[in-house]
């Protein structure tokens, strides 16, 4: 797990309709009393959990404990990692979760398999 961004917090409501719209909220269209407090929430960000992932999977490659990696996520960040594992000899897999894959990161790849879409 990584660790929860104090900075980088995102409010927003949990059920949109008529009233509970941030655009109109911002654009005066709506009356700040008329807004439920149940429905607003907080969603914060994970930090760190791409570094620690990457950590991991160098680890797991370089103490010969797998030689097949599959990694959910499309992000560009894994590219490190993936490099790495494939230098070892490990397979990198990646589901990219329905999205295209960008850049290095498709270079750095054995296969691409689609599991899961989001």
């Amino acid at each position: 797990m990584g660790q929860l961004s104090t900075l980088d917090k995102d409010w927003g409501f949990i059920r949109k309709d008529k009233i509970h719209s941030f655009n109109k909220l911002i654009r005066g269209e709506v009356n700040i009393a008329d807004i439920d407090p149940n429905n607003v929430s907080i969603r914060p960000r994970q930090k760190g959990v791409d570094m620690k992932l990457g950590v991991d999977i160098t680890s797991v490659v370089l103490k010969k404990l797998a030689n097949k990696i599959i990694l959910i996520s499309g992000d560009s960040d894994f590219v490190p990692a993936a490099k790495l594992a494939r230098i070892e000899g490990a397979h990198f897999i990646l589901d990219a979760m329905g999205r295209k894959v960008k850049g290095e990161l498709a270079e750095h790849i054995d296969g691409l398999k689609v599991l899961f879409i989001m």
